[in-house]
């Protein structure tokens, strides 16, 4: 029996996959304080949340919390991602080494990935599965929170959002203004903050469960009007601190603070609000929303193809939006493609 498709969480997969392509294509040119140009600017201001992997972290959690747990379907599930990591570290180093006409050795490919991390530039994509992994090891004790103790599970919720969040901020102001007590701050209060290694992406996983939880009782319009009001604060910090430190400030300071789960909660609770009854868009929608592992998996190949081919850095930045959006159709198509193959399907998909 198919699974029953959500129009707007297939949306959500879709923007979040298309964010992650145009980051990694490198379609926007950020430096606008170098530049000096208000386009430039605008770029920044888009990249600054163009961070798919939280959006895919909160539909995992909303997708998964309300299922019936089993212990043996979610190891096997979790070891399925870990095959995956292992075996597409192995196919993207090799394809993207023989793509760029690198030296292609046994040793070079174990070491890349034996160190299949976010700074690996064949394998790096691959971080947010490892993550996933680290998530999914802690997911049936937080599933059973969920399911018995309603009230501990929004405690420790609440207690990673603040601790969390909290200090990233500190951080943030004390590495603007450069104030060695604020720093001390920050240090003082890191002693008392739940530290697991991977908080935001739990956050966002637990945060997808309490909102499927809670979406029906929640205020939707406010907390999108809250998304909207966050997304102008974060341009108008990230403009201001760039002229204040006289150099284009970090385009991804957003990704570790609260103003991007602000914007992705507001995003969530827009798209939950869009009528999408064209059943042409859903079926389109559908489609990558059930293809997004594989694109995910493939987009730096493909992207590996056209920068062999095309300079994408000194195209203008509707080619670049045009080679993005070629990257995204080339992948899905490659996913449906390998999906039909039988006893291959499975390299490509959880």
């Amino acid at each position: 029996m198919a699974k029953q498709r959500i129009p707007y969480i297939d949306l959500l997969k879709t923007i979040a996959i298309f964010l992650v392509i145009t980051l990694h294509s490198g379609t926007w040119h950020t430096d606008f304080i170098s530049l000096g140009s208000w386009q430039s600017m605008g770029q920044y201001c888009v990249r600054l949340f163009c961070e798919g992997v939280p959006i895919f972290m909160l539909i995992n959690g909303f997708l998964m919390f309300d299922r019936p747990f089993d212990a043996k379907k979610h190891m096997r599930r979790t070891l399925r991602v870990v095959f995956i990591i292992l075996l597409w570290s192995l196919i993207m180093d090799v394809s993207i080494t023989l793509i760029k006409g690198e030296p292609l050795t046994l040793r070079s490919v174990v070491d890349s990935v034996l160190h299949t991390d976010i700074n690996n530039s064949h394998t790096g994509v691959l971080w947010f599965l490892q993550k996933l992994v680290v998530v999914y090891l802690v997911f049936p004790v937080l599933k059973h929170l969920y399911d018995t103790k309603q009230k501990l599970f929004d405690y420790l919720l609440l207690v990673l959002m603040v601790s969390t969040y909290g200090i990233n901020l500190l951080s943030l102001v004390a590495g603007v203004v450069d104030k060695s007590l604020l720093h001390g701050v920050v240090f003082f209060c890191k002693q008392y903050s739940l530290v697991l290694g991977t908080n935001i992406y739990v956050i966002y996983f637990m945060l997808g469960g309490y909102l499927y939880r809670n979406m029906e009782t929640m205020p939707k319009r406010k907390y999108a009007v809250a998304g909207l009001v966050s997304a102008v604060l974060t341009c108008l910090l990230g403009v201001s601190v760039s002229f204040y430190k006289g150099a284009t400030y970090s385009a991804a300071f957003n990704y570790s603070q609260i103003f991007l789960l602000f914007t992705v909660v507001g995003l969530f609770f827009v798209c939950s609000r869009l009528p999408l009854h064209n059943r042409l868009l859903n079926r389109a929608l559908s489609s990558v929303g059930d293809n997004t592992m594989g694109i995910y998996l493939l987009h730096k190949i493909v992207i590996a193809v056209i920068d062999k081919k095309v300079d994408i850095a000194a195209c203008s930045l509707a080619e670049r939006m045009a080679l993005s959006l070629l990257v995204l159709f080339v992948s899905w198509g490659l996913t449906v493609l390998i999906r039909k193959i039988p006893k291959v399907s499975c390299i490509i998909k959880l």
